[in-house]
């Protein structure tokens, strides 16, 4: 659902922008998915940051390539 992506979104944003160490983010954002679900599509808006990329890997969601997609 929209709501659940902007929820976590919101959330992860914030962490982010207040430099939130990795093991607070991972422990946010965990808990805010077992709220929500695991916003899949949102993996790609934070690509940048290995953490909330492993939280998603955790949880069986991976970034894939998009050359890879295309196949």
């Amino acid at each position: 659902m929209a709501g659940d992506t902007e929820t976590f979104e919101a959330v992860a944003d914030a962490l982010v922008k207040v430099h939130a160490a990795d093991r607070i983010k991972t422990h946010i954002l965990a808990a805010t998915m077992d709220v929500v679900g695991v916003p899949m599509l949102s993996v790609k808006r934070y690509r940048n940051d290995p953490a909330i990329v492993a939280l998603f890997a955790s949880r069986g969601v991976t970034i894939v390539a998009d050359a890879e997609a295309a196949r």
